[in-house]
């Protein structure tokens, strides 16, 4: 029984580990495909006050990546360049990572990229959504869903005591049969 139970909670947690970076990879995709995006050479997206984050949608590299604000004042970027999958097979690259001030409002900005050398078209997306973070709780989760589903299936087979075997399976050792009273 108790490697029965062991083996199910290794099964259990690799199940929704499974489901668990599936459901991410989703969240990922249905962002990146209702973000602002467009191409490197520039485009209009709307925002409000946030921290938003920049993204190459074929994981190609940019050496700059520009934000200016409807009055013509630029935003300060932070580059970045971390991988991360998204779609049916698809690599990303989020290359910054910009703050749009408090008082803002909904307005609309120029967001730009330099493609690196021979990077190719580039295709800009911007969302509030940090994927990057994103994927690394998400990895945290199924790497804590593994080690305590598997740490409690190995103390099931450590500390659950072995049943004591007469010999015959799925059955209980016998008692021995008590003598008959002597007469006399």
């Amino acid at each position: 029984m108790r490697f029965l139970l062991a083996g199910l909670l290794a099964i259990a947690a690799g199940a929704v580990a499974f489901l668990l970076l599936g459901v991410a990879d989703t969240a990922v995709t249905a962002s990146l495909q209702s973000a602002a995006r467009g191409p490197a050479s520039g485009f209009s997206a709307t925002v409000h006050p946030g921290t938003y984050a920049v993204f190459s949608l074929e994981g190609a590299a940019v050496s700059d990546v520009s934000v200016t604000a409807p009055d013509g004042g630029r935003l300060a970027v932070t580059p970045s360049s971390e991988a991360f999958t998204w779609g049916p097979h698809r690599e990303g690259l989020q290359v910054g990572s910009f703050e749009v001030p408090m008082g803002a409002g909904l307005t609309d900005y120029r967001v730009a990229a330099t493609p690196a050398a021979g990077s190719g078209e580039v295709t800009l997306a911007v969302t509030t959504f940090d994927v990057v973070g994103f994927n690394r709780l998400v990895a945290s989760g199924a790497i804590g869903i593994l080690v305590v589903n598997v740490g409690v299936a190995a103390a099931l087979l450590i500390l659950w005591p072995p049943r004591a075997s007469s010999g015959r399976p799925g059955r209980r050792p016998s008692r021995p049969t008590p003598a008959p009273p002597e007469a006399g």
